[in-house]
């Protein structure tokens, strides 16, 4: 091995060395349990937590539709370029996972909203659900829940 070679070898193992890197989880986090998930799955537009949708710690209580919102239509300066742009919108994934979680947790809220007003569907275990679909009575049932979906934009009842 030449000198040059060794020399490389040994700046590489120092820089990388010196670089703290984040370590992967083994176990996956709840986004219902976990604080500040966004700044966690998308740390290059949410550096140091700042600005994270998800943080349950604010001053003003904002709803995560209105920051989401808020950020699509946000503008960023390039260091390198001097341009303008929207990262938000621009990055590949955020927006789709933005939409996802507001349908998810609207759709939760809908489930809450629907068992409070039929307490005799909420008291339904797995075995009475199957057994309401093997008799062919689970019509009724869905009829009942259909009108609740009908707040989803994209839904049948909507």
């Amino acid at each position: 091995m030449t000198k040059m070679k060794t020399y490389w070898m040994i700046e590489f193992n120092r820089i990388f060395n010196s670089i703290n890197f984040l370590q992967a989880l083994q176990t996956a986090l709840n986004e219902y349990n976990t604080d500040a998930i966004c700044s966690l799955a998308f740390p290059k537009l949410f550096s140091n937590g700042s600005g994270d949708p998800t943080k349950k710690a604010r001053i003003k209580d904002v709803t995560e539709a209105i920051y989401f919102k808020h950020l699509m239509k946000s503008v960023a300066k390039s260091l390198k370029t001097d341009d303008y742009y929207y990262p938000w919108a621009q990055h590949p994934r955020f927006k789709f996972w933005a939409y996802d979680r507001l349908r998810r947790h609207s759709s939760l809220e809908q489930c809450k909203v629907y068992l409070k007003h039929n307490i005799h569907d909420a008291n339904l275990t797995i075995k009475d659900l199957k057994e309401l679909i093997n008799n062919g009575q689970s019509d009724t049932l869905m009829k009942k829940m259909s009108t609740y979906a009908s707040n989803f934009t994209g839904s049948d009842a909507y």
